[in-house]
């Protein structure tokens, strides 16, 4: 099967596709908008042959359609002289060759609007070049896909490095099922070694297979810091079999096109996939937003005293919620108050819940729970 998903796109391989193609849409159009951002940088450490042979697209192709379309939709109608660079790399030579040939096959050249580059590295040697390019932007942005072929190229050091500027994005993809199937018995020592730089060792003892995902991405938040949003992306495949996309940005704006993406495939949760053989792969379903959760969370928060529309921004998106959501529970609670600044009583239909008024007017109500 490990094999097999080398060359055929599987049904998990796809749900990762779905939820880079979504988020890129997003991503590639604000940039391609922004009149700042005279570079976009795409890089694909683990890039692959671009195409599985029973027709899946993989990652390369998906970035390169999606330039093409930020480039047609945005940047050209604004007559915006945004540039597009991809790194594609894979250490096994033939992959990249294919990948070439692919690329030329589709017609997804570059060309005028940017360039591609090819390289055959170890992905040590890679993620060090990237690393130090990143350093270097100024009105540049990147993204970086880390989908490695195992997990013991990933360390922690390398996650610090790629966002400590604020300049990029990483998505990072793992195979969690086999990091949970030798947490216990029998750990290769690179796996120890990852889960000591997290400092999870001592919290991973007899948890489940969802829990261990949830401890490895609080142990990501911890070791990043509240300067850098951390989210995850759960794929199941089998039973307690799940593969996990991580996300790590110190944008708010790009943490939030996150969250949209997997609201949009996620419609129930926001939390991952699992496949229903009934069903097409993200078939639309009428399922609405499960927000209980939230709903008790924010309560909470607004026992513990009144909180400006700032904080309770925030705090919805920490919890990994939308903005919407919680302007919906807001809407439904009568044990609340809504003041101004200055303490006057203001209507209730306006809670302020966007990342625009989180940056210009954070302070421009305060709700209170009575």
């Amino acid at each position: 099967m490990e094999q097999d998903s080398k060359i055929n796109m599987l049904d998990h391989s796809a749900a990762k596709v779905k939820l880079l193609q979504e988020y890129m849409a997003a991503y590639l159009g604000i940039l391609s908008n922004t009149d700042w951002i005279r570079e976009v940088f795409l890089y694909d450490v683990f890039c692959g042959p671009g195409l599985y042979e029973n027709g899946g697209e993989g990652s390369p192709i998906i970035f390169l359609k999606e330039i093409k379309k930020a480039w047609e939709t945005v940047a050209q109608p604004r007559n915006k002289p945004t540039k597009f660079r991809c790194l594609f790399n894979d250490k096994d030579e033939e992959r990249v060759e294919k990948l070439k040939s692919k690329v030329e096959e589709l017609q997804l050249n570059l060309n005028t609007i940017g360039s591609i580059r090819y390289r055959n590295k170890d992905y040590k040697a890679v993620i060090k070049d990237v690393q130090d390019e990143i350093a270097t932007f100024r009105n540049e942005r990147g993204f970086v896909f880390i989908d490695p072929y195992g997990y013991s190229e990933v360390n922690l050091a390398d996650l610090k490095q790629l966002t400590s500027t604020g300049k990029a994005e990483v998505l990072l993809f793992l195979p969690t099922h086999h990091m949970y199937r030798f947490k216990d018995n029998g750990t290769p020592e690179c796996l120890i070694d990852f889960m000591t730089d997290l400092k999870i060792i001592d919290k991973i003892k007899n948890v489940s297979g969802l829990e261990f995902i949830e401890v490895v991405m609080n142990g990501f938040q911890k070791a990043l810091g509240d300067g850098v949003y951390v989210d995850s992306f759960v794929i199941k495949r089998d039973l307690n079999q799940f593969f996990c996309l991580f996300f790590f940005t110190s944008n708010m704006l790009g943490y939030l096109k996150m969250l949209e993406a997997k609201w949009k495939i996620d419609l129930e949760d926001g939390r991952g996939w699992a496949g229903v053989p009934a069903l097409n792969l993200f078939s639309q379903s009428q399922s609405s937003p499960n927000t209980e959760k939230l709903k008790m969370f924010l309560i909470d928060f607004l026992k513990s005293g009144p909180k400006t529309n700032g904080q309770l921004f925030e705090f919805i998106i920490r919890k990994r919620f939308l903005p919407k959501h919680g302007k919906e529970i807001l809407q439904s609670l009568e044990c609340i108050e809504v003041t101004s600044e200055t303490g006057q009583k203001v209507p209730r239909g306006a809670f302020y819940l966007t990342q625009k008024d989180f940056k210009d007017s954070p302070n421009k109500i305060i709700i209170s729970y009575k």
